[in-house]
């Protein structure tokens, strides 16, 4: 257990960096798209709908854009 607390505090810590691999924007995606759907689960709310939108665009919005790059 103790492992995967310092693995997934050095994510987090890395995910903040912009010269390291994991990224930030599907990291803070997925913990909006979660929230989203606890909210869902739990509340029903007017503006979760635009919550998810923008969690799942972060989650992959870096694929579609390296569609576009000129290789």
């Amino acid at each position: 257990m103790k492992q995967f607390i310092n693995k997934l505090f050095s994510f987090v810590a890395n995910a903040l960096r912009s010269e390291t691999s994991e990224s930030s924007k599907r990291l803070f995606g997925a913990i909006g798209f979660l929230a989203s759907v606890a909210f869902i689960g739990i509340w029903v709310h007017d503006l979760i709908n635009e919550l998810m939108y923008v969690s799942v665009m972060l989650l992959g919005v870096e694929t579609v854009t390296n569609l576009f790059k000129k290789k």
